[in-house]
């Protein structure tokens, strides 16, 4: 004969749990209690439900006992994870009442094991060298992932010009300028400016404003006896606070393109006048233009602080009704930061020319408007001066500022 023996004796269910948490083991209508981290003694032989109370969530485990003065474990995890994304390397913080903790984002993540009691709001940093970034996330459930991103704007990436090796930009580079680019680095302030199209390539998302200028436009060419206009500077864009990450196109325009940093784009210069009028009765010099970033501390492409997207100046008007000579009318200056000088015109007896506007000289910049004459005796005697040429856009970048 066989005897089920399911009671005598006496088992015991170590029970792993938060400290103040409410346990309970069942079985066969008959309870056993204790608390936090326990022991519990079960003097039948069966299947036990194991419950777990702490901060209002419960959670249940069976146990399987088949033998007295055996002992049997059990254990109930109240934990959230917090993942937070940044540069890889930077020192990631975490802190709340009761709770601080900091780990090294290897690999661009680092990962936090929230405790039990711990739940609530978290203040969160990043820091690396010079650079550093803070974020906030509520931490409110228990087997829960919680995630944050903080994007640095650390100096560390390439820019490879069409057709030319990488150079690589980091912490450590210091200011410095190169047939492509010039790059400003003081502190945690950095600029870049990027003289020719290319590809920038970013170790991590980065944060950054960033500064287009388009390609300046020509000057007029003379037409009839009117004045000419000198070309408008490339038109000028500054997007602040942009994360770039990746492989980005950099197109940095020649006279009158488009320069663009990705997505952001300027718009090139058009050949009205550079902030004159087409009569020729009142002669302006061109507009001076802008700074990098709107900012007039920006280092710009040479180093200096100085303005682009000039526009050029008018060229000057002169005539002759036959019976007046040496009238002659001195060209316009062109903008103050590189906008081109209208051409002069002169009439000295039967001597008529018209000379060409001179080009931009900086980024952006439009060039000078021709000089006109005109023969009121002879209409077929008109300028025929030529425009000066656009100079080159500019597109740059720096960190947020």
């Amino acid at each position: 004969m066989i005897f089920n023996i399911t009671s005598g004796g006496m088992a015991y269910i170590s029970v792993t749990a938060p400290d103040g948490a409410s346990i309970s083991a069942s079985c066969q209508g008959l309870t056993v209690t204790g608390t936090g981290t326990c022991t519990l003694e079960v003097p039948i032989i069966g299947t036990w439900t194991v419950t777990c109370v702490y901060d209002g969530v419960t959670k249940n485990s069976n146990v399987s006992i088949d033998s007295f003065g055996a002992t049997y474990s059990t254990t109930f995890t109240y934990t959230a994870t917090l993942t937070v994304t940044t540069f890889p390397g930077a020192t990631v913080a975490i802190s709340k009442t009761g709770h601080s903790e900091s780990k090294t984002a290897t690999g661009g993540t680092a990962t936090f094991i929230i405790p039990a009691g711990q739940l609530g709001t978290y203040s969160i940093s990043s820091t690396y060298s010079s650079w550093s970034g803070t974020a906030s996330v509520n931490v409110s459930a228990y087997d829960a992932s919680y995630s944050a991103t903080i994007n640095l704007s650390v100096c560390d990436f390439k820019f490879t010009p069409t057709g030319q090796s990488a150079i690589t930009f980091n912490k450590d580079t210091t200011t410095g300028s190169g047939t492509y680019y010039y790059f400003y680095h003081s502190g945690a302030n950095w600029e870049f400016y990027a003289k020719t199209s290319g590809t920038l390539q970013f170790t991590a998302a980065t944060v950054t404003d960033v500064f287009v200028c388009g390609g300046g436009q020509k000057g007029k060419d003379s037409s009839l006896n009117n004045t000419c206009g000198g070309g408008d500077g490339g038109k000028r864009r500054t997007a602040t606070n942009q994360t770039l990450s990746g492989n980005v196109s950099v197109t940095v325009g020649a006279a009158a393109s488009d320069s663009s940093v990705g997505s952001i784009s300027s718009s090139s210069g058009t050949a009205s006048a550079g902030g004159g009028q087409n009569g020729y009765s009142t002669f302006y010099a061109g507009a001076d233009g802008g700074y990098c970033f709107n900012d007039s501390s920006a280092k710009g492409p040479d180093g200096n602080s100085r303005k682009v997207g000039a526009g050029g100046g008018h060229g000057a008007w002169a005539e002759t009704d036959g019976s007046t000579t040496n009238i002659k009318t001195s060209a316009t200056n062109g903008g103050s930061y590189g906008g081109g000088a209208g051409g002069d015109s002169k009439i000295d007896g039967t001597s008529w020319w018209a000379n060409n506007g001179s080009p931009g000289t900086y980024y952006g910049a439009g060039g000078g408007g021709a000089g006109v004459y005109y023969h009121d005796n002879n209409s077929e005697r008109r300028g025929k001066g030529t425009g000066g040429a656009g100079y080159q856009g500019l597109a740059a970048m720096r960190n947020k500022r």
